[in-house]
């Protein structure tokens, strides 16, 4: 039976502390949240955007895989020669 996350996971993974970006970095996450916000209607909880070694990361939680897509579609715009890794959950 596969592992369900509980609250008290949920609590620690989002204490982690977010990588160091630099401020290029920052930017360019500020603009793909922006993007996700408006492709999304803002429908994907907890959104963040990371830039870690060149990946364009997306972390949140939404109820269905059309909205994790377009989350993802709302990326690839931004991408230039960055890869996407997206963790955005569905629930």
């Amino acid at each position: 039976m596969p592992h369900l996350p509980t609250a008290s996971t949920d609590l620690i993974q989002q204490a982690r502390p977010a990588p160091k970006m630099s401020a290029d970095e920052e930017l360019l996450a500020a603009r793909v949240e922006r993007a996700i916000r408006r492709g999304t209607n803002d429908k994907v909880r907890n959104l963040s955007v990371t830039v870690v070694d060149g990946t364009v990361v997306l972390n949140g939680r939404c109820a269905t895989y059309y909205c994790k897509q377009l989350a993802q579609t709302a990326a690839f715009p931004f991408l230039e020669d960055r890869q996407l890794s997206n963790q955005i959950e569905v629930w």
